[in-house]
């Protein structure tokens, strides 16, 4: 219990228990005149998350790099339950549901994958070649986003690639690998959403190039396509300035402010408080919980 309280980092959990407090603040107040107990439900999830935070703070790097691959597995048969018996909700299969609460697999994926592949690579660290682990972290991360991908959950299989490419790049494998590497995704891309289709096979429905692609020609009043989300950006900071209160347009509120658009929910700290917020994260330092 000493060691564990002697090399606990301190300066991580005071950022993190600082964050998620600023973040049950603004949650308080912008769920107030919303029926439920949305504040409460966030309250629990955050002691529930600090209480595992400390949990899995105190197990040593040495024990996570045994396990990798028994967490691999769960990742891998988790993901792929969801497409055997999840919940279809709004078109995507991205749940299972157990009753009391739903689970999210993919959720729970992006932190296994994380010490999964950190443990794969630092195990292989002047064992394999450079390249090997280039193409193993590649098929480590690739078949769970392939999975996640089929659910559809396009933005967490990028996510997942993200991860990959992130850990990579700290890993310091040669540049000339993300050379290849981005080279393979324009001629992915160009298959999907270019030849495949000329061709009569759909890889990704419409409504995902255009979340993708809207960006190019935006128009906030398209609210069928991919105009939606803008719109609702544009509703949250309409009264602009530093201290925002919120606003609509045409008495349009913005859609699920307290998710979305916490800072428009008519607190006074605003963009102000939000990036104060903002400013904390970097104090989250790469070395993790435990030292």
């Amino acid at each position: 219990m000493t060691h564990y309280v002697r090399h606990l980092d301190y300066l991580m959990l005071a950022t993190a228990l600082s964050i998620s407090a600023f973040g049950l603040w603004i949650m308080q107040s912008a769920t107030k005149n919303y029926a439920g107990n949305l504040y409460g439900h966030q309250l629990m999830y955050v002691a529930a998350g600090t209480v595992g935070m400390l949990a899995v703070a105190a197990v040593p790097p040495v024990l996570m790099r045994r396990v990798r691959w028994p967490l691999y597995a769960f990742v891998l048969l988790s993901t792929a339950a969801v497409l055997a018996v999840g919940t279809s909700i709004g078109g995507g299969r991205r749940w299972i549901n157990l009753g009391a609460f739903q689970f999210q697999p993919s959720e729970f994926a992006k932190l296994l994958l994380i010490v999964g592949l950190a443990a794969v690579l630092a195990s292989r660290r002047g064992v394999s070649s450079p390249a090997r682990l280039t193409l193993l972290a590649i098929c480590y991360v690739g078949l769970p986003a392939l999975l996640v991908f089929k659910e559809p959950d396009f933005g967490t299989m990028l996510v997942f690639l993200a991860i990959m490419l992130g850990m990579l790049f700290v890993y310091g494998i040669p540049w000339q690998h993300f050379v290849w590497m981005l080279l393979a995704v324009c001629v992915i891309g160009a298959l999907i959403f270019s030849v495949l289709p000329g061709m009569g096979i759909t890889v990704v429905q419409e409504y995902q190039v255009t979340r993708l692609t809207s960006f190019l020609h935006p128009n906030p009043n398209d609210v069928q396509s991919g105009g939606f989300q803008l719109r609702q950006s544009v509703i949250a900071v309409s009264h602009g300035g530093l201290w925002l209160v919120g606003g609509t347009i045409n008495g349009s509120l913005a859609y699920d402010t307290w998710v979305y658009f916490p800072a428009s929910a008519n607190r006074p700290e605003g963009w102000a408080g939000v990036g104060s917020m903002l400013d904390t994260s970097p104090l989250l330092p790469p070395s993790g919980g435990w030292r």
